[in-house]
């Protein structure tokens, strides 16, 4: 079967038929048309979240200035995850290359890109209380301060969904085994608990080192009070 009868994968495909999205990725990875598409639709996303939420978002920017910032950092990630979605499939001696897999998971993340684009419409056209949208993961169900909250966003229904995506995605487009396909995906998941955990720690140190240095300032302001009446 020559390229050209070979049919491309669809990224709307992703939402009805997945797995086969990935035998087509498999057969005819495609990069460039899905890559702008995903982009254009985090973006939108972002720039709709700075219009809903003005004052967690400092200075005048445009779409345009949105999507180039996000574009880099999409980018950065993409190549990231690529890379280690290619050492599972090696791992789990796959046969793949770095545009497969680059290709893999644009098309699974069109799924989070087209989640964030729908929530952030609705928060934009109507005064939904974003408590609403805390349902879809553990923020919604588990009382917490802002610290805790941050770390159980990461159960999010999506998220859960995007790396079961993958990790059949591993085996139908890489070729990898069930088991290092499974285990590689958990193991990325649990790298991203940690590094929420430590960044969520060093905001929270941080916060209570600011705190305490306040509170010094506000001893001695005290206690030099007295003089100032002098």
């Amino acid at each position: 079967m020559n390229g050209a009868s070979i049919k491309k994968p669809s990224l709307f495909g992703m939402i009805t038929h997945p797995v086969r999205q990935f035998e087509r990725t498999r057969d005819r990875p495609t990069i460039w048309l899905p890559l702008i598409i995903v982009l254009v639709l985090s973006s939108l996303a972002d720039y709709l979240n700075r219009l809903n939420y003005p004052k967690l978002y400092n200075g005048e920017r445009s779409f345009g200035s949105y999507f180039i910032h996000g574009t880099v950092n999409s980018i950065l990630l993409f190549v990231i995850i690529t890379l280690i979605l290619w050492m599972i499939a090696k791992l789990g001696r796959g046969k793949t290359n770095f545009t497969c897999m680059f290709s893999l998971f644009i098309h699974v993340y069109f799924l989070t890109a087209m989640k964030d684009l729908i929530v952030a419409l609705i928060k934009y056209f109507s005064n939904t209380s974003p408590d609403v949208f805390s349902y879809i993961s553990l923020t919604g169900f588990v009382p917490a301060n802002n610290y805790l909250t941050g770390f159980l966003g990461i159960f999010d229904i999506f998220l859960i969904w995007t790396l079961i995506l993958l990790a059949i995605g591993l085996q139908k487009t890489a070729e990898a085994s069930k088991t290092s396909s499974w285990v590689g995906i958990a193991v990325l998941f649990l790298i991203l608990l940690g590094f929420l955990f430590i960044i969520l720690a060093i905001a929270f140190l941080v916060v209570q080192l600011l705190m305490a240095i306040l509170d010094i300032f506000e001893s001695i302001n005290s206690l030099f009070k007295p003089f100032y009446t002098l």
